[in-house]
């Protein structure tokens, strides 16, 4: 059976991005230390959301299953795997999107009527299918 998941990605907006205040009036720098972590985060959540659905798909013997308890010492594994996996590079995830922020932020050679505008970036639809 085919089934579909549907994915709305919006465009990153300015504050979303942890920013610092930076030299000047009205200036504001990215604070890369703290960018780091939260992307960092954003992987180890990702990783503990996947774990926790590849243990869904274990089909359980009934033998070996040690309830609610069981449920819930998986779970604060999982989250300490995640983080443990993630500090240590984790699948990557985490430096692609520390990569891609830092992108954003860096001017680029575009005329002003190359330039994207607020309206043209609204999202994406992204279709998964099993």
């Amino acid at each position: 059976m085919m089934s579909e998941h549907n994915l709305l990605i919006g465009p990153m907006n300015s504050s979303s991005i942890p920013e610092s205040e930076g030299k000047g009036p009205g200036v504001k720098k990215v604070d890369e230390g703290k960018l780091k972590k939260v992307c960092g985060d954003f992987e180890s959540i990702f990783i503990s959301q996947m774990l926790k659905e590849m243990r869904k798909s274990i089909p359980k013997s009934g033998l070996l299953d040690g309830g609610s308890q069981q449920d819930a010492y998986l779970s604060l594994f999982d989250e300490e795997l995640s983080k443990s996996m993630a500090k240590r590079g984790g699948i990557g995830l985490g430096k692609i999107l520390y990569q891609n922020v830092m992108k954003q932020g860096k001017p680029r050679d575009l005329a002003p009527a190359e330039r994207p505008t607020a309206a043209q970036g609204q999202g994406r639809k992204i279709i998964f299918q099993e």
